[in-house]
């Protein structure tokens, strides 16, 4: 399921950053629910271990750098933001997976790797 989910995820945000019209609009096909969906899991504590998994999906699943910025700026940087905990797995992770670290690289511009 979450395997799905993430490729559903990428293929939605590759939509947005490919699709976007005059205005910036939302691209048609765009899945705005998809998006809340997927955010949930990472920003409250509807599912945050889930959410992890699913970020680790996700960067698993990208293609390119601009895959890893859009996760590193949306799921990414909302979990980091919203649970403390999971800092030190991110971190940890992240020396292990240049997939990751590159993500985090984007999330880091927005502060210190740190708890709020």
């Amino acid at each position: 399921m979450d395997e799905a989910l993430a490729a559903d995820w990428l293929r939605n945000e590759r939509l947005w950053r490919r699709g976007r019209g005059r205005g910036r609009q939302v691209p048609e096909g765009y899945n705005l629910d998809l998006d809340a969906w997927a955010n949930q899991l990472v920003e409250t504590d509807l599912d945050p271990e889930r959410g992890w998994q699913l970020v680790l999906t996700m960067v698993g699943m990208a293609e390119d750098d601009e895959d890893l910025r859009a996760i590193g700026d949306g799921p990414l940087w909302l979990l980091r933001r919203n649970h403390a905990g999971f800092l030190p797995r991110i971190t940890d992770r992240a020396t292990q997976d240049p997939k990751l670290h590159r993500a985090l690289q984007v999330t880091e511009s927005w502060g210190p790797l740190r708890p709020d």
